[in-house]
């Protein structure tokens, strides 16, 4: 499906902010269509640069830490309690590093 959707971004046309007056709703379809098919693209390469690129994985992991933070914090859970998001839930183990003896 992704290489459908990739191939489908590179040969179909934007879709177009305005309304077709009395269109038959194709242009709300083909938008929908248009922009679903540009989610799961950008989906699918922002996975590949975050298993590849480990200042992009931990940017996301400190993203979703703060995110499930606020979360927490909405729903009344303090830092102490042990529900609370704790950093390495989100965050990356650090690169494994060789060391030559």
């Amino acid at each position: 499906m992704l290489f459908l959707s990739r191939l489908l971004l590179r040969v179909l046309p934007e879709p177009t902010v305005t309304r077709i007056p009395g269109g038959s709703g194709f242009d709300a379809v083909y938008r929908t269509a248009y922009f679903k098919a540009q989610d799961e693209v950008i989906a699918w390469h922002r996975a590949e640069l975050e298993r590849l690129d480990y200042r992009f994985r931990t940017k996301m992991g400190q993203d979703r830490l703060m995110t499930a933070r606020k979360e927490a914090n909405a729903r009344g859970i303090s830092p102490t309690d042990p529900r609370y998001p704790d950093v390495f839930d989100y965050l990356p183990f650090p690169p494994k590093t060789t060391s030559s003896k």
